[in-house]
């Protein structure tokens, strides 16, 4: 036998549809679902916030494969609950191209500017930031590790590194949240 592996809209289907089986409780009937299903907690919430909350032309972009799950969710992220201001970040994505570290600055300085508009938000993901970038050399266990996390979590590799070390330096009082 055969099978294909659904696409995102039917598993995020799916998947809602067993979480609201299971009661709809956050933080509990989205980890029988993982351990159910055998996806990663992250994904399942992913699937469950995407299914609820991106609209039908959001998840026409994504059944299209013209964005990700990832670029939803940052833009949904972004817009604080303004389903129209994400539609507008994630149709600005699509038309103009941006870049990962583009889509990545549009979710953060969303988070941390939730009066901001679209517009605003993109001029600032777009803007050139003088970052410190910090070499790491993994051994190759670590580095099949981090491969893992990245396709599990449907995150970027750099995405997935800063929230390793964001939670290693607050878990040792380095850094407040």
């Amino acid at each position: 036998m055969q099978r294909v592996d659904l696409n995102h809209a039917d598993a995020a289907k799916a998947v809602t549809a067993l979480y609201k089986a299971y009661g709809g409780r956050y933080s509990r009937d989205d980890r029988r679902v993982s351990r159910e299903t055998g996806m990663s907690l992250r994904r399942v919430r992913q699937y469950i916030e995407i299914e609820e909350m991106a609209s039908p032309a959001m998840k026409k972009k994504l059944h299209d494969r013209q964005v990700t799950p990832t670029d939803v969710k940052r833009t949904l992220v972004a817009a604080g609950g303004s389903i129209k201001k994400a539609e507008r970040l994630l149709d600005i994505m699509v038309e103009e191209g941006l870049t990962e570290h583009q889509r990545f600055r549009i979710a953060e300085y969303g988070r941390e500017h939730k009066d901001a508009s679209a517009a605003a938000i993109v001029a600032e993901a777009r803007r050139p930031r003088v970052e410190r970038q910090v070499i790491v050399t993994l051994r190759s266990d670590l580095r099949t590790a981090l491969q893992r996390a990245v396709d599990e979590l449907a995150m970027a590799p750099e995405e997935v590194a800063t929230q390793a070390i964001e939670d290693w330096l607050s878990s040792q009082g380095f850094y407040e949240r």
